[in-house]
């Protein structure tokens, strides 16, 4: 990153985040980086499927159009949040073009909880803390750092760290 002009810096934890703490640095230095390489972008199209013959990429089908290349990159982030047009359809390309995908794990997600005390204590930020989740009476992970209470639950760096634990726990 820092060739493309963005510089990082790690945190407790082990948490890489930018200096400058403006995601939209990140856009700005692919877009470069791109550039540089004479990459068309096309943006604004909901990719419906990829095109392959004999085992290679030949092109992209969308709803605005057919496109002809020998290299596509589809950024479709997760399955997390629908909302954001990350539903998980590019497993599913993934998948068609042949690639084995792994049952897929919530990550870096707060936590929801049952109990409903949760409610008053929401936006109680605490630093300085430790949280661990225990499975089965042992200890699966802990964290040392800040975490949140929200409106239905945990939140904060060390919870978005541990999320990955407990989804795989349970």
């Amino acid at each position: 990153m820092e060739k493309w002009g963005v510089n990082t810096k790690v945190e407790r934890g082990g948490r890489v985040f930018l200096v400058s703490d403006k995601a939209a640095d990140v856009v700005a230095a692919f877009t470069r980086a791109l550039a540089a390489l004479d990459v068309t972008i096309l943006t604004d199209r909901r990719l419906s499927r990829l095109l392959i013959e004999e085992g290679h990429i030949c092109g992209v089908e969308t709803a605005l159009g057919s496109y002809a290349c020998s290299a596509v990159i589809v950024a479709a982030g997760g399955a997390s949040y629908s909302g954001t047009g990350s539903a998980g359809e590019g497993y599913l390309l993934a998948e068609a073009a042949g690639h084995n995908i792994i049952p897929l794990k919530p990550s870096l997600v707060p936590i929801e909880v049952e109990e409903e005390y949760i409610t008053e204590l929401q936006g109680l930020s605490f630093k300085n803390v430790t949280a661990a989740i225990i499975y089965n009476g042992k200890k699966v992970q802990e964290e040392f750092g800040e975490m949140l209470f929200t409106h239905f639950g945990l939140s904060g760096p060390i919870i978005l760290s541990l999320s990955k634990p407990v989804s795989t726990a349970a």
